[in-house]
């Protein structure tokens, strides 16, 4: 084969491969990074912050929405987020937009998104409204963390939703929780915001605290988070 006829051929090669490089790209579907864009219809909601989700090529996906948590069911406030999230987004299109911090399923295997509805970030809005918190998975933030945060802050001094209905997020609507006092001094660990926990020594463990499901942010020294899902003392 002539040399110029093989280098040509050669060349053809490599532009079909950047060509489908590049369609690959496009199409928004960076499954490793976080980084992707789906359209699609909620066609169930879960709870405040899980939904389904139909997608325009026919799956169905159940999309765990990213930055934030809302209260479990039979907690303090659990069935409104999730009337709240039905207003929100049951039977409407959304965007489902992934983050390149974050991993593109969690453990259960449900596509972590944020979930926008005519350009309005559903999962800010619960947080805003009271209805959630901000909730960071493994000491990543999250690319709209600060936004979220400052909602969150908002909400906390306004005292709107669970802030002012709940002695703290996830508490049961039928136990009176107590709160641990602070020590002498006033010290809190800014790793457990959620109430005042004093910082070692001594190292404590869940069975020397009153609450259980509350937020823990790293580095959290009590090591009450064991599966470090940001959750402290969940059983």
């Amino acid at each position: 084969m002539p040399l110029a006829l093989r280098a040509a051929g050669v060349l053809a090669v490599l532009l079909f491969v950047t060509a489908v490089g590049f369609a690959l790209a496009g199409d928004g579907h960076a499954r490793d990074s976080g980084a992707f864009t789906y359209s699609g219809r909620v066609v169930h909601v879960v709870d405040g912050d899980t939904v389904d989700v139909a997608l325009k090529n026919a799956s169905r996906v159940r999309v765990r929405v990213i930055g934030i948590d809302t209260p479990e069911v039979g907690t303090c406030y659990a069935a409104a987020a999730t009337r709240r999230m039905i207003q929100l987004t049951s039977s409407k299109n959304v965007v489902l937009r992934g983050d390149s911090t974050q991993a593109t399923h969690d453990r259960y295997s449900r596509l972590l998104a944020y979930v926008d509805v005519a350009a309005k970030d559903a999962g800010a809005t619960l947080v805003r409204e009271g209805y959630a918190h901000v909730y960071i998975y493994g000491g990543r933030p999250f690319l709209r963390a600060a936004a979220y945060q400052r909602a969150e802050l908002s909400a906390r001094d306004a005292r709107r939703g669970l802030w002012a209905a709940c002695a703290a997020p996830g508490t049961t609507t039928t136990t009176t929780t107590t709160t641990t006092p602070p020590p002498s001094g006033g010290a809190c660990d800014p790793s457990y915001p959620d109430f005042c926990i004093p910082p070692p020594p001594p190292d404590l463990d869940c069975k020397d605290i009153p609450r259980k499901g509350f937020r823990v942010l790293p580095p959290d020294p009590h090591r009450f988070d064991g599966d470090h899902d940001g959750i402290g003392c969940e059983s």
